[in-house]
């Protein structure tokens, strides 16, 4: 393909074969200064929406009537509408599902173990950042029409699993075991993975390409975390330039370009950021290092909504079409309605204080007989309040279009919880939920892709570093992953009837045969751990048997002393069973001669038949 392009546009060719080079300062520069360039309409637009969602938008576009009009009532409409759309129609609890790599037992059984460490994983993941991965990643595709989910290693927490205790750093042996034993507790159950949710603005890639083969992203990062992330990867046995924290300030705050390839990993301090949140002057610019990708692989996943499509007419790159947001189609109605909930409100205002009118008597005779007492000697004044224009009924019906225009462009207000009017019955409303939900059905597809691309890294970092962990109780080694990195990630957010509906219907269709055991796990009852379900369910069957019982019995009867006690109950009621009279039939032939014996069903749902005149029966 390279070759082909390079007959037709050797520029092409070189861009193209600069991305696997090792990049200098001047590399960086250039694709984040093109990256940028991509991006810039889109994160206008972004700036735009959290004017909206934080309510920082003018109500009156005129300076002039701002001066003239107070604008400060904003609704809270549209925060609630990207925070209603989120809570209620995306999960954030992530369920793994990993098929068997072969149609046998072991196999099988890996797969359970896999899928229940890497749910361990993504919660625990999840839990160390400041807000939940799933709810920020929901939240950014909403709102922004656009999320990014990234893999990363903690530094501090790798070089821990690293750095072995010496005895000779220790006072005496007891010390040291004692270490040894809490590195090793460690070096097993220490979680070093990060699942984050960068800000979409920060990190730049290809919108086009879902698997990028670029990524830089334009951060902060404090003094400390460099030094921690330099001394790792020295400690690697890499070769960079350590970064120290100066003058004992570990929190400054350093402006770092950070370049993400399949082949390399550099990162570029641009300058240091002041008190005042400013970049200074870049005087402190260098190459912190610049070394081969251990992963093989860009760590960042990314997508849009699916709000947005490109418009027929774009002759460039421009992901703005794509990057939509809920709010962006109703930007207008939402200032209009702010307008008419000021007006409405100001007048309620002047309406409940009313200036007072006075004909025949000075305002200021009024106003001294006011503040003398409550009587007033009017001496044939008229004195009455001013009379406020009356509200036109178009000022409600104006307001009620736009929240229905409002509600059109963004969600069902039936997905928040609400009922709508003239719906009695639970199926009704359920049926309206279902209709309107379908909305977000792409973003909970894009939101279970990029979850499933991190935790396909996940293992893939374990078989390559070959570690061994113990997260939350859940083992995981590289055996169980047998080279295959595999995985399905999903967020399923079901209504509580419709997945009765659901398993109801299920296991009537595995009663008569027209469904397995294992879909109706995976599809109805949305079970994660159908292996161990099935182990348990066998557990459950062999406990049930009468001669295990018996045998548990004994077991716990040794325990309490008393087995001796319980052997010879058991054998007595032997004993009674044996020495019973047998009936024999004419042949000869015994039959049982309890009644407890007679007309017994094969298994417990058959029906017994009547059984008078068992006895005489031959």
């Amino acid at each position: 393909m390279l070759d082909r392009l390079e007959d037709q546009n050797p520029e092409v060719d070189k861009e193209l074969r600069s991305i696997e080079e090792k990049p200098d300062a001047a590399i960086i520069d250039r694709h984040r200064s093109r990256l940028t360039e991509i991006w810039t309409k889109a994160h206008k637009e972004w700036r735009l929406d959290d004017d909206f969602y934080f309510r920082r938008y003018n109500v009156w576009d005129d300076p002039i009537t701002r001066r003239q009009r107070a604008d400060w009532l904003r609704p809270a409409r549209p925060t609630s509408i990207i925070d209603h759309a989120v809570d209620h129609q995306l999960a954030a609890e992530p369920a793994v599902h990993r098929e068997p790599i072969h149609e046998n037992e072991t196999s099988q059984k890996r797969a359970s173990m896999v899928e229940k460490a890497t749910k361990a994983i993504l919660d625990e993941a999840a839990l160390m950042e400041p807000i939940l991965s799933g709810k920020a990643t929901g939240k950014y595709l909403v709102h922004l029409g656009y999320s990014i989910l990234e893999f990363a290693l903690d530094s501090p927490t790798m070089t821990s699993r690293r750095r072995e205790p010496e005895e000779e750093d220790y006072e005496d042996e007891f010390e040291f075991k004692a270490a040894m034993r809490i590195f090793e507790s460690r070096k097993r159950s220490m979680m070093p993975f990060r699942v984050r949710v960068p800000h979409p603005a920060r990190v730049l890639m290809d919108p086009w390409s879902k698997r990028p083969q670029i990524a830089i992203r334009h951060f902060r990062r404090t003094a400390q975390e460099l030094e921690d992330l330099t001394r790792f990867w020295r400690s690697m046995g890499r070769t960079v330039d350590l970064y120290q924290v100066k003058n004992n300030k570990p929190f400054d705050m350093i402006m770092v370009d950070e370049w993400w390839t399949e082949q390399w990993h550099a990162m570029k301090v641009t300058g240091k950021m002041t008190d005042g949140g400013r970049l200074t002057d870049g005087s402190g610019a260098m190459m912190l290092f610049n070394i081969r990708n251990p992963w093989q692989f860009v760590p960042y996943a990314h997508g849009f909504a699916g709000f947005g499509i490109e418009q027929t007419n774009e002759t460039k790159v421009d992901p703005s079409d794509l990057a939509v947001g809920l709010l962006r189609s109703v930007r207008a109605d939402i200032k209009a309605q702010a307008q008419s909930v000021n007006a409405r409100h100001h007048s309620v205002i002047d309406s409940s204080y009313r200036p007072v009118v006075v004909d025949g008597m000075s305002a200021l005779e009024l106003q001294r007989q006011l503040d003398e007492s409550q009587v007033i000697e009017a001496d044939g004044a008229t004195i009455s309040q001013m009379e406020i224009p009356r509200f036109d009924r178009r000022m409600f019906e104006e307001e009620r279009w736009l929240s229905d225009d409002i509600e059109d462009g963004t969600f069902s207000r039936v997905l928040a919880g609400k009922k709508e009017p003239g719906l009695s019955t639970v199926g009704q409303q359920v049926i309206l939920s279902s209709a309107a939900g379908k909305k977000f059905v792409s973003v909970a597809r894009q939101q279970e892709h990029l979850y499933s691309t991190i935790a396909s890294y996940i293992l893939q970092t374990i078989d390559a570093f070959e570690m061994e962990l113990r997260v939350r109780g859940k083992p995981i080694k590289p055996s169980d992953l047998e080279q295959d990195y595999n995985i399905q990630v999903s967020f399923n957010s079901i209504d509580p009837v419709i997945q009765m509906q659901n398993k109801e219907i299920g296991m009537r269709e595995v009663a008569q045969g027209l469904k397995s055991r294992p879909t109706y796990w995976s599809s109805d009852a949305l079970l994660e751990d159908q292996a161990g379900e099935e182990t348990r369910l066998l557990r459950d069957w062999i406990i049930s048997q009468p001669i295990i019982h018996q045998e548990l019995a004994l077991i716990e009867s040794k325990n309490m002393g008393v087995e001796e006690l319980l052997r010879r109950a058991i054998e007595r009621e032997k004993q009674r069973r044996d020495g019973q009279s047998q009936l024999v039939d004419p042949q000869g032939r015994p039959i049982a001669s309890g009644q407890d014996d007679l007309n017994q069903g094969l298994t417990g749902e058959t029906l017994n038949p009547n059984r008078t005149g068992a006895e005489l029966a031959g």
